[in-house]
């Protein structure tokens, strides 16, 4: 009865959802020379530079990057590592987006430089984002996977849901494949 009730009221909010979803778009993707938010640089900048066969991608780069994307709470960086990862992973052929990701999640935390180890999905899918635009990744975060998890139970109506809040994991570690895959089929719904 409670998961209907929460349906009831996601149907009444999507068109709010949509409308503010877009609107954040729109101030993200303005031109690459153009800043966003203070001194942040706009998606446009990130796609243009990750994408690029001919820029390097560089530590300041990194810097920048990690920073805007909220990805330096708790964690530190060796930038130039991350660099190189990211020159590295830009310039590989990809068949399967989902084990791409999983690959660079798993390859992140050697450049991590403080306690602080584990999967960095979430940098992964962001560096994946830009750096493979002709690909479909999906951005890993926990409002990602709640609406991804509540569209699975949309689809399946199984009496008892898994949590929304809870990550995608397969022993113990993130599964970007399935969280990808929810993604894909919650896509071809709409």
């Amino acid at each position: 009865m409670a998961l209907d009730i929460l349906h009831k009221r996601y149907k009444d909010c999507r068109s709010q959802f949509l409308s503010e979803a877009l609107e954040h778009a729109k101030m993200l993707c303005v031109p690459p020379d153009t800043f966003v938010v203070g001194r942040k640089r706009s998606d446009q900048y990130w796609l243009r530079l990750f994408s690029s066969s001919s820029e390097k991608v560089t530590s300041e780069h990194v810097g920048n990057f990690l920073s805007s994307f909220q990805l330096t709470n708790r964690v530190g960086w060796d930038r130039r590592r991350v660099a190189d990862l990211i020159n590295k992973f830009r310039n590989r052929i990809v068949s399967d987006i989902g084990s791409a990701v999983t690959g660079l999640s798993l390859d992140l935390p050697s450049c991590i430089t403080t306690k602080i180890k584990g999967q960095r999905t979430s940098a992964a899918s962001k560096v994946a984002f830009f750096a493979k635009p002709r690909e479909e990744v999906f951005i890993w975060d926990i409002n990602a996977t709640r609406s991804a998890r509540f569209r699975d139970w949309l689809r399946t109506r199984v009496a008892k849901p898994r949590s929304f809040d809870r990550l995608y994991t397969r022993d113990g570690k993130h599964d970007y494949a399935s969280f990808w895959n929810a993604c894909t089929q919650a896509l071809a719904a709409r």
